[in-house]
């Protein structure tokens, strides 16, 4: 039996729009590690398979579509951890300051009528090496404006869409 060494404690992540920060990568903080921070999950089956009749007295023949598409969407769990402003380019306000977290970059993504998207960059240790993830063209699903909790702080659910992703090691 093989043994899976992975540690969380390593993950990074940044993103980056060319309308955003003059496209400068944006460090993703504010995860809070006691749940489950980071899913991503594909739009669309790969396969299909569709029943057939007609091989005979209880024979059911089946066909097979099968896609090669990567396109989805991802959600960040992340709560806020600073305030501040977000230089971008077009939409219907503009800024001075650095983004402070996630949530106002994608409060000040929401304003940019986008036609490039953004890119996701995520890395963390398993096994003694790094895994690297990117997705690319990513466009903004949903971002909730403000949540406020008594006992606890909340978790802003921040949705992206994907267009494909690649996975390489370090």
């Amino acid at each position: 039996m093989a043994n899976t060494v992975q540690s969380i404690g390593s993950f990074q992540a940044f993103i980056s729009h060319p309308l955003v920060n003059a496209g400068v990568k944006q460090q993703i903080r504010g995860l809070k590690l006691d749940s489950s921070f980071f899913d991503a999950n594909p739009e669309m089956e790969n396969s299909k398979r569709i029943a057939l009749i007609g091989g005979g007295p209880g024979a059911v023949d089946t066909a097979a579509l099968t896609t090669t598409v990567q396109f989805g969407e991802l959600t960040l769990n992340v709560i806020r951890v600073a305030t501040g402003n977000v230089t971008f380019s077009g939409g219907n306000a503009s800024a001075t300051t650095v983004p402070a977290d996630l949530i106002r970059f994608c409060l000040a993504w929401q304003l940019i009528p986008d036609s490039t998207g953004a890119t996701l960059d995520i890395s963390y240790a398993i096994n003694g090496g790094t895994e690297n993830w990117q997705f690319q063209a990513c466009t903004l699903g949903k971002v909730p404006p403000l949540k406020l909790s008594g006992n606890d702080l909340p978790e802003y659910a921040i949705n992206l869409k994907y267009g494909s992703f690649t996975i390489s090691n370090s």
